[in-house]
């Protein structure tokens, strides 16, 4: 890191990632807004995805931290990923009790499933 102190370095690339995340749910929510939600207001949209992405951030920031090797961190990572992604298919119901949909809501895309699913609701 050549003389930077680890908190700017996590810093600068938190900020990083939430230009890019900021860029990326406003784009969201203007396609959403026109195509999908129209009766949704949009700043509920914006926070959603906005929110989604953050989780995201701090679960990289957080897996990142257990592996000095980028490569089995990645891996790790991905893994981990595709876990939370199907969390919401180990139940084996069609409709998810009440205690399921909590332990779903664990998992960030699971909470991001549950909350989609609520808005256009199914």
């Amino acid at each position: 890191m050549m003389g930077m102190s680890l908190k700017s370095y996590y810093l600068s690339w938190y900020i990083w990632f939430s230009g890019i995340s900021i860029f990326m749910s406003i784009i969201i929510t203007i396609l959403v807004n026109v195509f999908i939600y129209e009766n949704q207001p949009g700043i509920l949209i914006f926070f959603l995805f906005f929110m989604f992405f953050q989780i995201l951030i701090f679960m990289a920031f957080t897996i990142q931290s257990f592996f000095s090797n980028a490569k089995s961190g990645l891996i790790a990572g991905i893994f981990i990923y595709l876990i939370f992604y199907n969390a919401r298919t180990f139940n084996g119901q069609n409709v998810p009790t009440w205690n399921s949909n909590r332990l779903i809501c664990i998992s960030p895309v699971g909470a991001m499933y549950l909350c989609l699913k609520s808005l256009l609701f199914l």
